[in-house]
């Protein structure tokens, strides 16, 4: 009898933590192996969000929150084998901690639970990089030009080597970016877009592989 492998599994490699230059003071501890005191985490792409995100909830026997000390401005390289047998990394940004509360009702416990949240690295990026210009171009132009500006590169070094992938818009507009982040202006760009069949479907989001702004 063939060995079955349940729908969604996957193997959790490592799920590394760090600090980051320019970011932190760093000092002996520049990183951290989480992987052992993660509970549960989640990784969501979706046509209708600008960016991956997820969370993961730890169950924190070792100290991590305070003695690292975890401030929820880290790095975070997560290294797992999907359903499929691919071994992947996720290279994420951590934005916030939440839900902390000790491990145990009656206090017996010495286990901290709580909850981290992460961003794309693109998407951290993005959101440091405001932008107010007028554009007169083709709109598909002008997100590949806001991408390279806003998303590549950013404060520690940081930045997304993820590839932009453009379906064409039609005709030279005129557009006014008042004062929005990065991630702002590409969606403004494609509640703007109209492709070769007059249509306005455009969309920008973010998959594991690749960003897209396409019809």
């Amino acid at each position: 009898m063939a060995n079955m492998i349940e729908a969604g599994a996957y193997d959790l490699v490592s799920f590394k933590i760090s600090k980051i230059p320019g970011i932190h003071d760093l000092d002996d501890v520049e990183s951290v192996e989480a992987k052992f005191i993660v509970y549960s985490w989640s990784l969501d792409e979706s046509l209708n969000s600008d960016c991956v995100n997820g969370s993961a909830i730890f169950h924190d026997s070792t100290g991590l929150f305070y003695d690292f000390p975890l401030r929820g401005e880290e790095l975070l390289t997560i290294e797992y084998i999907d359903f499929y047998g691919n071994r992947r990394t996720e290279k994420m940004f951590i934005t916030a901690i939440t839900d902390l509360a000790p491990g145990s009702k009656d206090g017996t416990s010495d286990t901290l639970e709580y909850m981290i949240h992460y961003v794309s690295i693109g998407k951290f990026v993005s959101e440091t990089r405001m932008v107010r210009k007028g554009f007169t171009d083709t709109i598909s132009n002008m997100a590949e030009e806001i991408f390279k500006s806003c998303f590549v590169s950013g404060p520690g070094n940081l930045g997304t080597d993820k590839k932009l992938l453009v379906n064409d818009t039609t005709g030279d507009v005129n557009l006014v970016v008042p004062h929005y982040s990065g991630a702002e202006t590409m969606n403004f760009f494609a509640r703007n877009a109209y492709g070769s069949d007059n249509s306005s479907t455009y969309r920008f989001y973010e998959t594991r592989d690749s960003y897209h702004f396409t019809s």
